[in-house]
């Protein structure tokens, strides 16, 4: 029997970062996201969108290792309803730290996530693919220090044409190394 709660731990090149993903907000989302972190889609997988107030990742951009055959294809998700996070969050807001998919319409969530590390002003969370999956529980210090100088010029259509070659263009970029679920109890 699957738990409602699955603690995944992340390693990135600045650090390491715990996060929950709670099926019990987003059962779809937080599926998808430990089936992905169960297959080893984050290893290598950079951190190409740091605004303001998110960091996204998620794009597969190894096409050279097989890696971008063995996930093309992969079909979206449908929207998890608005959750209130058992009543640890507001319905329709995101908050510092939050894990969430991206996405760009009605069910269009599949591969590419971020995390909230700056919210301040910005209203976001108010979209139907925006539902929280998960909570950074340690490493908003990692986050915060993931390199963000490039902003959004990194384009996700040369990474997925281009892979690798097209991040090389991009010497400072961040990564996520590794994403693993572990045991309530190691950590």
């Amino acid at each position: 029997m699957a738990l409602e709660v699955e603690t995944v731990s992340c390693r990135t090149t600045k650090g390491e970062i715990i996060v929950e993903v709670h099926r019990d907000w987003a059962k779809h989302g937080a599926e998808r996201f430990l089936h992905l972190v169960q297959r080893g889609y984050f290893e290598g997988i950079g951190f190409f969108r740091k605004n303001h107030w998110i960091i996204q990742f998620g794009a597969v951009q190894h096409p050279q290792t097989g890696k971008r055959k063995k996930f093309s294809g992969m079909k979206t998700i449908p929207d998890d309803p608005p959750t209130d996070c058992g009543g640890e969050c507001t319905k329709n807001r995101l908050w510092d730290g939050a894990l969430a998919f991206a996405g760009g319409g009605k069910d269009s969530r599949s591969d590419q996530v971020f995390f909230v590390h700056h919210l301040g002003h910005q209203p976001i969370g108010g979209e139907l693919w925006e539902t929280p999956i998960g909570n950074v529980t340690h490493g908003m210090d990692v986050l915060k220090n993931i390199y963000g100088g490039y902003g959004e010029s990194v384009n996700q259509v040369k990474i997925f044409q281009r892979g690798d070659d097209y991040l090389k263009e991009f010497p400072l970029l961040d990564y996520m190394l590794e994403c693993n679920i572990i045991q309530k109890d190691l950590w």
